[in-house]
């Protein structure tokens, strides 16, 4: 996140206790990845914490170790965990074909996401009271005239899969990380993915309050009662 370690640490520490909430309220197998969401998150924010840290500290390994965590979640991870988690609370029909879809998006994105950070990576670095990433691969793509594809993508898998949902509360989350991802692009370009991980992560709290609500629709299986045996 910009401005400090310690505004990181303490976003990653709430996020923390709120997917854990989410997920201590979920009843449904098949909907815990979905409410893991924001745990997800707060370990996320928790690396960007460790970056801060590391780099007044001089830790070039954990400042190494924390950014590859970072991106790794930012560029890896939420293109194909994010389709994946609304595809599992999704009936058969044209909304699940179009999460497919969006799935199969993220998984090339994240290829080639992973493989430029594999090739070319260079930690974070606070900046302007930011954290900076250079993403030199980045130029690869920009210079193959792909960079604009690739980003289109990864909107696609993170953001637009989740606005296919049937779920009216899902839906809003997936609208207001769209929104928050444009105006992050738009006035800081620069520290794009370090700003608008923590804007999606704080709006996360959506999960929670979806999963709560979601808990006093679904009625508690009940348990099953042994039979006694007679002697």
């Amino acid at each position: 996140m910009c401005f400090s370690a310690t505004a990181s640490l303490i976003a990653g520490a709430g996020l923390s206790a709120a997917g854990v909430t989410a997920l201590a309220v979920t009843r449904e197998r098949r909907a815990m990845p979905f409410a893991a969401i924001p745990l997800l998150f707060g370990v996320q924010q928790a690396a960007e914490g460790a970056i801060w840290l590391a780099a007044s500290g001089g830790d070039t390994a954990l400042q190494g170790c924390a950014s590859a965590a970072f991106l790794g979640f930012a560029e890896v991870l939420w293109p194909i965990y994010a389709p994946l988690a609304v595809l599992a609370l999704e009936p058969a029909g044209w909304r699940r074909r179009a999460m497919w879809a969006c799935f199969a998006c993220g998984l090339l994105v994240a290829a080639a996401m992973l493989h430029g950070l594999v090739r070319d990576f260079t930690p974070g670095a606070p900046e302007g009271g930011h954290i900076r990433y250079v993403l030199a691969y980045w130029d690869d793509f920009r210079n193959a005239g792909l960079l604009e594809a690739l980003l289109a993508l990864y909107v696609a898998a993170t953001c637009f899969s989740l606005m296919l949902s049937r779920h009216g509360a899902i839906r809003l989350f997936g609208v207001v990380v769209t929104a928050a991802l444009a105006v992050t692009a738009f006035a800081y370009e620069t520290w794009l993915f370090s700003v608008w991980c923590f804007f999606a992560a704080v709006l996360s709290v959506i999960v929670v309050v979806w999963a709560v609500r979601r808990r006093e629709r679904v009625p508690a299986r009940p348990v099953a009662l042994r039979r006694s045996t007679l002697p």
